[in-house]
């Protein structure tokens, strides 16, 4: 485990570190992960987000006023948006 300028690193690997925003980067076996807090629109830190890259690449994000965006960075004034794909419910049946 790496801990530099707020950010933090598991699984070893090649370290990126831009010190601007804060995020924890995950590596196993050459497969990355980042949970973060930022927002490319504005550049402020408000959106929470979780990706294959350290900026945001629309796998999940929240926004500050807790709409979900699942495929897409901006879900709007959609409390949740699914961009390119489709959605599965199923009622439990056992």
């Amino acid at each position: 485990m790496q801990l530099k300028s707020g950010d933090i690193e598991l699984g070893g690997g090649a370290t990126d570190y831009d010190g601007t925003d804060e995020f924890i980067h995950i590596n196993s076996q050459n497969q990355d992960w980042y949970i973060g807090v930022r927002n490319l629109v504005t550049d402020s830190g408000n959106d929470f987000h979780i990706g294959l890259t350290q900026g945001q690449d629309g796998i999940f994000h929240i926004q500050p006023d807790g709409n979900i965006g699942i495929g897409t960075t901006t879900p709007g004034a959609n409390r949740l948006y699914i961009a390119g794909g489709d959605v599965w419910i199923e009622e439990n049946t056992v």
